[in-house]
Parts: structure tokens; C-alpha cells; sequence
């Protein structure tokens, strides 16, 4: 017998990719994008609800300062822009500095920052902590990678199992950690959501 799995999820999220050269000019468009909507996105935020209307960008450290550059050149400041490019940042921020800006760009690996020790980490600390959720664990990093296509192996029906002939023990053990870290990140932000926090409180993820 053969077993195929295969998972899906619908989601009401919009996007594309922009997948221009370097230096041609990906940036400038996205800065116009936001600001082409910007008098909506102002609309509906709420600092009462703690609700933004910013738009989040993610990008590698070291183009943190770069992107705000890039704001400030080609919008002459007309997009409110604030940098959480680490934790220590995030709890200078009130709940309503955050909601009354248009951006707020942070670097790809907050979520996963290392403090003074080494198993220190600052952002998932403190959003256990916020969330008064459960602790999430390091991220895997082991180096296993999953191959790009799911492919079906035949196996023996047999009391054993299908785990004898398939020997993946080692990367369904990999997998397993994964989804759980995912899973704990999930459960902290719902949690986090159903949290009220006033307009001056700082540190809020």
C-alpha cells in the first residue's frame, strides 16, 4: 500500500512578490505602495483598541537603516516611521507610538535575538511574558532540510510499522520540533491578542 498525504490551509491574506534585479528600484515601489494608501490604513487604526495601521517590514539587519533612509528621501517624512531593531528598542515604544506609525521596520532575526548569556533570548521572553503563554522553544537548527517535493514510499503492511523501512526517525524528530516551535509562536500571539494593554504601556510585541 502506499499513503500520500497532503496538507492545505486557506488564508484571507493578499500579496505578491516583487522580484526585480537589485538596484532597480524594489524599494521606492513598495515605499509607494504604502503611501498610496496610506490616508486608509490611517483610518483604521486605533490606539483606544490597539490596533495599527502600520505596515511591518522585515528585512536583513543591515538594511534596517537603509530603509528608513529610503523613506525619508522619497517621502519627505510624510510616513511615520519607527525602528525595533532589538528588543531593548521595543521597550522604549508605548502601545500608542506604535499605532500612530506608518512603518515600523524590523530586522528578520528579532525574533530569535540572543542576549548576554548565551540562552538568553530577549523577544520570545518577552512575549511569553506579555502573552502569559507557554514557553517557546529554540529554534531547530540542526541542518535538516526537507526535499522541495513530497514523494510517496511503498512499504510492507506490517505490525512493525512503516517506520522500519522508511528510517526517517531522525527527520520526523526534526520535523516534530519544528511544528511545535511554530506552534508555541502560534498559541503566544493569539493570547497576545486577547490582551488589553493601555496606551502608554511600552514593550508590547
Amino acid at each position: 500500500w502506499c499513503l500520500i498525504g497532503k496538507a492545505s490551509k486557506l488564508t484571507p491574506l493578499k500579496g505578491g512578490v516583487l522580484g526585480d534585479a537589485i538596484g532597480s528600484g524594489k524599494t521606492v515601489v513598495t515605499i509607494a505602495l504604502i503611501l498610496s494608501g496610506i490616508e486608509e490604513a490611517r483610518a483604521k487604526r486605533s490606539v483606544k483598541d490597539g490596533k495599527s495601521g502600520a505596515t511591518l517590514i522585515v528585512v536583513p539587519p543591515g538594511l534596517v537603516r537603509q530603509w528608513d533612509d529610503e523613506r525619508k528621501k522619497f517621502t519627505k517624512n510624510k510616513l511615520k516611521s519607527i525602528i525595533l531593531d532589538s528588543t531593548q528598542s521595543l521597550q522604549r515604544y508605548t502601545v500608542k507610538e506604535i499605532c500612530e506609525a506608518d512603518m515600523v521596520i524590523v530586522p528578520a532575526g528579532i525574533i530569535e535575538e540572543k542576549g548576554k548569556k548565551t540562552k538568553d533570548r530577549p523577544y520570545t521572553e518577552l512575549l511569553t511574558n506579555k502573552a502569559d503563554g507557554i514557553k517557546i522553544p529554540p529554534a531547530p537548527s540542526n541542518g535538516h532540510a526537507e526535499a522541495p517535493t513530497i514523494e510517496g514510499s511503498w512499504v510492507r503492511n506490517m505490525q512493525s510499522g512503516p517506520s522500519i523501512y522508511v528510517g526517517n526517525t531522525s527527520e520526523q524528530k526534526h520535523r516534530d520540533e519544528q511544528a511545535y516551535y511554530g506552534h508555541a509562536y502560534a498559541e503566544n500571539i493569539k493570547k497576545l491578542r486577547t490582551k488589553s494593554f493601555g496606551p502608554d504601556e511600552r514593550a508590547v510585541p
